[in-house]
């Protein structure tokens, strides 16, 4: 049977509005694992964000790498003023059992965000800032290098960071396939791979 024909558009990136872009590359690219990153400013205050825009670097050093792209005023996120004076961040593998303590992460601003996100706040070993006791895995980094793509609203900003310490259950070491996170879909859609289930936030 001859595969049936489909009209391709084609389309620079610039012919779209920046919110149409989001939507699109969201529904193109997932699922997205999360980092919930934890970071501290000047004055000893915790900031919890989630970014679904993350991946692994490599193991040779062992590296993380997410985007806290610009606001939509072009503004930096207080994540990443945070992590460029303080040089060190920790990001929170999140599962299922994290799930509505994440979304809060996103929904909360300023002082009101840890306490809204009803997690535990612990110290880490080589990093001065804390980490989430309910996540699976804890990865305490030290900042890299950042890198600044663009200008403006929603401009795309890379950190890279060295992993220095690693938090997890023991039994998961010998195992690793069973700490199921959740990821980022597309609109307030996630995927539970302990389920496998698709759940909305």
């Amino acid at each position: 049977m001859a595969p049936s024909r489909r009209e391709v558009k084609s389309v620079a990136p610039g012919e779209l509005s920046v919110a149409k872009l989001y939507e699109f590359m969201v529904a193109a690219v997932q699922p997205r694992p999360i980092a919930l990153v934890t970071t501290v400013d000047q004055y000893g205050l915790v900031n919890i964000a989630p970014f679904s825009f993350f991946m692994v670097g490599g193991v040779n050093p062992v590296s993380l790498m997410f985007c806290p792209n610009a606001k939509g005023d072009g503004t930096d996120k207080a994540t990443l003023l945070n992590l460029e004076a303080a040089g060190e961040f920790v990001v929170n593998i999140a599962n299922r059992a994290m799930a509505e303590g994440v979304g809060k992460a996103g929904a909360s601003s300023g002082g009101e965000k840890v306490p809204a996100t009803g997690f535990t706040l612990a110290a880490s070993s080589l990093v001065s800032v804390p980490r989430v006791v309910e996540s699976p895995v804890q990865f305490e980094c030290r900042l890299h290098t950042v890198i600044r793509h663009g200008t403006g609203s929603f401009a795309s900003i890379y950190v890279i960071g060295e992993v220095v310490m690693i938090h997890a259950d023991a039994s998961t070491f010998e195992d690793p396939s069973v700490l199921n996170p959740i990821g980022r879909l597309s609109g307030p859609q996630y995927l539970d791979l302990a389920g496998p289930e698709i759940f909305e936030l």
